[in-house]
């Protein structure tokens, strides 16, 4: 979700340069004047794009509820960053509430309809997310997060041909994204077709440097189908390096679904875990992407 952070980040540390910067450029001089002379009006607005939940809620919320705030625009970014201070806290219903009326001010601003969709997201709700990620792309269609995440959701739908065009326009905004190359990758390999995914996969982890857990999976998985078992194991267990031990948790989870495993999932690597784990890949038993169909 890089195209998001960037736009928290932009709020956050220039004012909104460039799209907001007409309208709020007295307030972003009033970060370099010295003393501490700010209006309130002026406070406001530097604490409602500061970055930080607690200052955020308080400057956007002065500014919706005093009165003082006649541009639509700037009464869309209240809404909408307090939007975010209200998700960051796990208030999604005051969070909906806000982006719903950020888009009443601002009905063309795309970024508010994709993080709503968003939140629709993390919230499983599939559907009205994937609807959310079509209205953003109706109103610009160059940014490729946006492509990646509609894809996403499709997929946790069950809909893994149809998201595939847009992991496709994603990688053709953006060709060298790591994470879309690896989502395009597994969904690829998710319904058989492993030749297909062996290079985005590589360029994925290029990309990542071998760094990323994800990515080490996913060609773990790929290997594994390709039936270079040893190469699956060790780059299974790069992975288990890599990542947390959630991680490992999840894979001792799914050989425990599958019959491999008996003890329960401590999150390490033992030995126990590497001989279930061997047998699994010897026997292709698709590790977690059974998992995935079966839910679907």
């Amino acid at each position: 979700m890089r195209n998001l952070i960037t736009w928290v980040v932009v709020i956050a540390v220039l004012g909104g340069v460039g799209f907001f910067m007409p309208r709020f450029a007295p307030e972003i001089m009033a970060v370099f004047r010295q003393g501490t002379d700010l209006s309130a009006y002026e406070r406001a607005v530097l604490d409602c794009r500061s970055g930080d939940t607690q200052r955020e809620l308080a400057g956007c919320t002065w500014l919706i509820d005093s009165g003082e705030v006649e541009d639509d625009e700037i009464m869309s970014l209240a809404h909408h960053n307090r939007g975010l201070a209200h998700a960051a806290q796990g208030n999604h219903d005051d969070a909906f509430a806000d982006y719903e009326a950020a888009i009443k001010y601002d009905p063309e601003d795309y970024i508010t309809y994709y993080v709503r969709g968003y939140l629709h997201h993390v919230r499983e709700d599939y559907d009205i997310a994937v609807a959310d990620y079509t209205s953003a792309l109706e109103r610009y269609d160059e940014d490729p997060d946006v492509y990646r995440d509609r894809a996403t959701a499709l997929y946790y739908n069950g809909k893994y041909e149809e998201s595939i065009p847009d992991l496709q326009a994603a990688l053709k905004l953006d060709p060298e994204d790591a994470e879309t190359l690896n989502w395009l990758a597994w969904t690829l390999l998710t319904i058989g077709r492993a030749e297909e995914a062996m290079p985005l996969s590589a360029k994925s982890l290029e990309q990542d440097e071998e760094k990323n857990a994800g990515s080490l999976d996913t060609y773990a998985h790929i290997l594994a189908e390709l039936g270079r078992h040893q190469e699956a194991f060790d780059y299974f267990v790069k992975a288990a390096r890599v990542g947390d031990s959630d991680y490992v948790r999840t894979i001792q989870n799914a050989l425990t679904s599958k019959g491999f495993l008996s003890s329960p999932p401590d999150g390490v690597l033992t030995g126990r875990t590497r001989e279930a784990l061997r047998a699994c890949i010897a026997q292709n038993c698709r590790l977690q992407l059974d998992d995935v169909l079966s839910t679907n």
